[in-house]
């Protein structure tokens, strides 16, 4: 081997050495084997993390952000997006329904097509615009594997007119010095036959869930679905399907989380529910816990973190002036039993009091009344988050400045007794939106800035030491 080669292993073992342990607590996620990257890529990912994230655990607190935006323009309007765990890949989702990613470490390469839609027969180019959500699951991954996730599309033309999909999404790599890509393969496409609009999806491997709010006064109902099962069955999505009711019948917006053990992560503006919801075609959905709450941001909510320390999952959420955190247990099994009573069905699943568990929230961040405007929303890491505020609605339908906020805040088990909780303050800026996205190692923000949907704006912050 010769010596440049020599001292270029030696270069990517440090690299991948500070890489993983330079970042405690945050969830870090390369997207191919470190094998395939060069040098200068990892140096460039290790640098870029150290600079968003050094003051946050430098124990001082007066860092100060720095930050550089990048725009976005889109040929459709774009309706949702999804940012990756490396922070590298933006899946935008438009309301035609066709689906276009960015590579964010390459800024001057241009969005690509990964699900196009052709125009419908004998309307030229002119294409329906839809109702839409989108939902992710990053599929479990040897050492040695590709980054590769799931990605749900809910797509409705008119509320008798809407249907569920399903795609697979793989990184390649194709050859040696080339940028890598990412391609589609459709796994599953479902027809749904109702006319309540749906609010929210979630995926989770086979599984497919989604809230929905009636537009009568009927109670809204959160689905859960075997998507793998159901497309291949003659009743669709209606087999295997599981129903549970939110406390609150009258929430627009009801957020949830799929999470291991078939359960269902259930929030609305004044509750929080833990569902069960079975592993077998009729089988009743138990309601695990409710808690009952202050006032919740429903666009607040985190998507689920695993603590593989302390074995157990990790789900913040605010309320008007207090920054949760929500620890579940991993895992969940039947209770053991020493009934010797000859009568009782040992393959019968036991009641929600014998499921319930020791759940519960801890205060990361009280703000008080740091966040002056009413309309805002946060979009939360691990131990970092921003919170987007907005001026209100003018007479004229015009909205003004909006500024932005970082947080830092500490689990009780954090190990790390650097992690200061705090908040900093962004300089005004012109971002809308109905959508935050944000990734904690690499410090992208990522934001709608225009209400069309015409534009995403990517700001990435860097922490300067005063």
């Amino acid at each position: 081997m010769s010596k440049a080669l020599k001292n270029a292993t030696h270069d990517k073992a440090v690299w991948l050495h500070l890489y993983e342990t330079s970042f405690p607590g945050i969830p870090k996620q390369l997207d191919y084997p470190y094998g395939l990257y060069t040098v200068a890529e990892l140096e460039t990912t290790v640098v870029r993390g150290l600079k968003a994230n050094v003051s946050w655990r430098s124990g001082d607190g007066d860092g100060r952000v720095e930050w550089v935006q990048r725009d976005i323009p889109g040929e459709e309007e774009m309706d949702r997006f999804w940012l990756s765990d490396s922070g590298r890949w933006l899946v935008v989702l438009t309301s035609v329904g066709s689906v276009v990613y960015h590579d964010l470490d390459n800024a001057g390469v241009p969005g690509r097509t990964l699900i196009s839609r052709p125009s419908a027969a004998g309307q030229g180019s002119a294409r329906r615009h839809m109702t839409t959500r989108m939902a992710a699951d990053v599929c479990p991954r040897a050492s040695n594997s590709k980054l590769e996730f799931n990605l749900a599309l809910y797509l409705s033309q008119s509320p008798e007119e809407s249907h569920f999909e399903v795609w697979k999404v793989r990184l390649q790599l194709e050859n040696e010095g080339e940028l890598p890509v990412l391609v589609a393969e459709k796994l599953a496409s479902l027809e749904r036959e109702s006319e309540a609009l749906v609010c929210h999806i979630s995926l989770l491997g086979d599984d497919l869930a989604y809230s929905q709010t009636p537009w009568t006064n009927e109670s809204a109902v959160v689905t859960v679905f075997n998507w793998k099962t159901a497309s291949t069955h003659s009743e669709g999505y209606k087999y295997h399907k599981q129903e549970m009711y939110p406390a609150e019948s009258g929430a627009l917006y009801i957020p949830v989380h799929l999470l291991p053990g078939s359960r269902i992560f259930v929030m609305t503006s004044y509750s929080i529910q833990l569902f069960h919801y079975g592993d077998a075609h009729g089988q009743p959905c138990l309601e695990l816990w409710h808690h009952r709450h202050d006032y919740v941001k429903e666009f607040t909510l985190s998507k689920p973190y695993i603590c593989p320390e302390t074995n157990s999952i990790r789900i913040i959420v605010s309320e008007m002036q207090r920054v949760l955190g929500c620890i579940i247990p991993y895992s969940l099994s039947k209770p053991s039993t020493t009934s010797t009573d000859t009568d009782t069905d040992a393959n019968a699943w036991p009641s929600s009091s014998a499921l319930r568990m020791p759940s519960g929230f801890v205060l990361l961040y009280d703000h008080g009344q740091t966040f002056e405007r009413k309309r805002w929303r946060a979009a939360f890491g691990y131990r970092t988050g921003i919170v987007h505020c907005e001026s209100e609605i003018t007479g004229n339908f015009q909205r003004g400045d909006s500024k932005l906020y970082t947080l830092s805040y500490s689990w009780p088990d954090d190990e790390d007794p650097q992690v200061n909780r705090s908040v900093g303050r962004i300089r005004p800026g012109r971002w809308q939106g109905w959508q935050e996205g944000y990734n904690e190692l690499t410090g992208r923000v990522v934001m709608f800035s225009s209400n069309s949907g015409s534009c995403i704006s990517v700001l990435e912050l860097h922490w300067m030491q005063s």
